[in-house]
């Protein structure tokens, strides 16, 4: 375990499981509002976890 984890993989984690959250949602309700959430959170979360691990 690290004792110093790093900040941007805290914030990253929930932001892609709010963007697969979101993607559920609106493929189940067939709201598309969610689908253009949904890569916000996605896209955000994924450059923060690929910048995270650049260090």
């Amino acid at each position: 375990m690290e004792k110093n984890p790093n900040p941007q993989r805290i914030v990253a984690i929930p932001l892609l499981c709010c963007g697969v959250a979101f993607t559920v949602i609106g493929m189940a309700a067939d709201m598309p509002t969610f689908f253009y959430m949904a890569p916000g959170f996605l896209l955000t979360g994924l450059v923060l976890l690929v910048s995270s691990r650049k260090r």
